[in-house]
This record gives structure tokens, sequence and C-alpha cells, in this order.
């Protein structure tokens, strides 16, 4: 995206690189790692840092690569308040998000008389959200979501998965099928798991990534698995859907090793000393006591972070969102996009919370349909499974 900004927004770009780099010496460590410049080209080694800073950004405006000096910054310090303020302002921190159509909004007709009876708490579970705490979680899952590829005799199958320990990455068993059942021409060695692989606004590839694989251990690769259900490969109606429960024990996810321990490397494919640690996102211990809330059909929204088609990362979202959850809650069913390779993508509520794992998709033909609906499988039911085998993640 080529971005230009006007003067007060140059401004506003250098309070916040200031607020993320206290020193001239930092920021121009940061600069030669992640761009192979020199901020003391732009301002002599005896300026000031108000005018090393006003100079460069001057300069990168100039040539339009704000966006690509707000990314490198980032890289380093993905978690400053300001700097993420200023990248969500102009579009910069975008996985291509997509809003699918919602409902008409209705308004409240009852409530407790006072000065202004237009107002209404609409929905007290989801309350408020900080939006700078919003916006840092948001960050958070864009780099710890990766696209995964597994090379077999018969192709490759392509899947997205989280990272949810420093080393231990989340997907569905069927995009790891190939290997854990020893598939022809099915190798750990070739399997990619390709991290920060975004784009900006336009489409236009930013990053082609950072790649990691399977820990080269036979044994130590593969921490759990439990594979999909039979029922998942019978197409119904959303409500023949939601009649058949899956076996407690078939819930289509495996939970793989991967090697250099990613989450606690520093983010970019070239790194500066002192850039912030990837990271992972946390299975939610208490996903079972927001369970009802999180899959409330007609009103709870949901997020999904995915690679579809092997894309750089995308996201769509709905609100509401939530189909419906079958009886022995296994599986739950939501109108939200996804395509071939968005398996093992996670999903999130409105708070960003990780709540289930998609893993397939009613087929999407006619058009008006009632087979028209993705499925998950809730995390809650996931984390029981993985507590009852007594697996740590």
């Amino acid at each position: 995206m080529a971005l230009h900004i006007t003067g007060p927004q140059s401004g506003e770009l250098s309070e916040a690189v200031e607020s993320a780099f206290d020193s001239p010496m930092i920021l121009q460590q940061v600069i030669k790692y992640k761009l192979d410049d020199n901020i003391f080209n732009y301002a002599g080694f005896g300026a000031q840092y108000p005018e090393i800073r006003f100079n460069m950004i001057k300069q990168y405006n100039a040539r339009y690569e704000i966006d690509k000096l707000v990314l490198a910054l980032m890289e380093h310090n993905p978690s400053n308040e300001k700097l993420l303020k200023f990248a969500w302002q102009h579009r910069i921190l975008n996985p291509h998000v997509t809003k699918t159509d919602t409902s008409t909004t209705t308004s409240a007709t009852t409530g407790s008389a006072g000065p202004d009876p237009l107002e209404r708490m609409l929905d007290p579970v989801r309350g408020f959200t900080d939006p700078m705490a919003f916006l840092k979680r948001f960050a958070q899952i864009t780099q710890c979501v990766c696209r995964i590829a597994v090379p077999s005799a018969a192709g490759i199958e392509y899947g997205t998965g989280l990272l949810v320990g420093d080393a231990t990455v989340l997907t569905n068993y069927h995009v790891m099928e190939s290997l854990i059942t020893g598939r022809a021409g099915s190798d750990r060695k070739t399997v990619s798991f390709l991290f920060d692989y975004h784009t900006d606004v336009d489409g236009q590839t930013i990053t082609q990534g950072v790649e990691f694989r399977l820990a080269d251990d036979p044994q130590a690769w593969l921490v759990d698995a439990s594979p999909y259900d039979s029922a998942d490969q019978v197409v119904r109606s959303i409500q023949d859907n939601l009649a058949v429960n899956r076996a407690a024990d078939h819930l289509d996810y495996a939970l793989v090793r991967l090697a250099d321990s990613p989450g606690t490397k520093p983010l970019g494919a070239k790194p500066s000393e002192g850039a912030a640690r990837r990271g992972h996102i946390d299975l939610p211990a208490d996903a079972h006591r927001r369970f009802e809330d999180d899959f409330k059909v007609d009103q709870a929204a949901i997020f999904v972070f995915q690679h579809p088609s092997r894309m750089p990362l995308r996201m769509d979202w709905q609100k509401p969102g939530i189909l419906g959850v079958n009886n022995n809650r296994t599986r739950v069913l939501y109108d939200v996009n996804t395509q071939h390779g968005s398996s093992g993508a996670p999903c999130f509520n409105a708070k960003l919370e990780f709540i289930a794992l998609h893993h397939a998709g009613g087929k999407d033909w006619p058009a008006a349909s009632p087979y028209l609906y993705n499925q998950g499988i809730p995390i809650a039911t996931i984390f029981e499974l993985l507590t009852q085998r007594n697996i740590i993640v």
C-alpha cells in the first residue's frame, strides 16, 4: 500500500516512534536490521532525537513507504499502544478483514426510565471492550497464526494453525493426516509452518513470512491427535447436522511440536536485537464457563483468522454468526466465510477469546440452500479431552 500522510499525522507517528523507542540508537538498530537503512542519513550524528524522527518520517513519506516503516517498527515492538493506534487508523495492521452482512439492528422496547431512555446495554455479557486491549490482542493473534503445507504423494495439503505453546501448534487432524497415518510420500521434514505471511489492504504482499519445521524427532513431533468423525463427511442440512452427536474422542485436531520454539523467537525474518518475542495464544482453561455465551444462537459474534486457498492471512467475522451447537457440544455451526486451506483456523468471540477450531463446511450450493454453513469444534471440548489425556501443551 502506497501510504502518504499529512503533517499532523506525521507528528502523531513521531510521538508513537518516541514512545516505542526511547533513544535514537535503539531506533537505528531496528531500522538497520529491518530495513537496511540508517536514520543518521536523514540527520547527522549530532542531531537531536526529534529532528532525527522528523527527517526520517519525512523521507519515508516522500517515498510513500510509511506502511513499510510502521510494520518494521511493530515487528520490534508490537504492543506499543501509540504504534498500534496509528497502524489501525491507517489500515496498516489489517489482515484483509472481511465483515459479512448483518441483520437489521432492533432497538430495545423495555427498560427503566431515566434521563436517556434511548440508550441500552443490549448485551451485558459482552459489555464493553478496551479498544487498546483489543488491538493488542488482535496483533498477538496475527503473529501466532500460520499457514501449514503438508506434502505427500497425493499432493500438498494446506491448512491453518495456531501457536498455542512456544513450540506447539494446534490444527486439524485431517490437515496432518497423511503424516500421522504414514501416507506414501509424506515426510515430517518437508512440512512447513509459515508465520507472518501478511499483505497490505491492496493485496500486495508485504512479507513472505518466517518458516518453521516440525521437531526432528519421530516420537516427539506429534503431541496428541484426535481423528474426525465419519459424520463429518456427510453433507446435511443445518438442523440435521445439529441432531448428530460426534464421538467425544473424534474432534479432528492435531497438536504438533515445532523445532526451534517459534514462540520464544523475535518477530520478523531479520529480527533486531531486543525485538519482541512472538509469544503464543494459550488454550483457555475457562472456556467451558463461557460456553453458553460464546455460542448463543442469533446473538454471539465469531471471528475466524485463516489462510484460505493458500493466501496470506485473512479474517472474516459475523455478528450474529452462531447457527447452533449439537447436543453433546462436539460441533458448532456458524455463518463465516472459509475456503480450502482454512482448516485448522482458530475462531474467536467478540473479545477475541479463543472459542473454537474450524474444520469443515457444508457444501455451498445452491445459493439458497440450507446447507450454507461452516463448522468447528468448541475449544472447551478439545481442552477437556486434552485434560483427560494428561496432555500438557
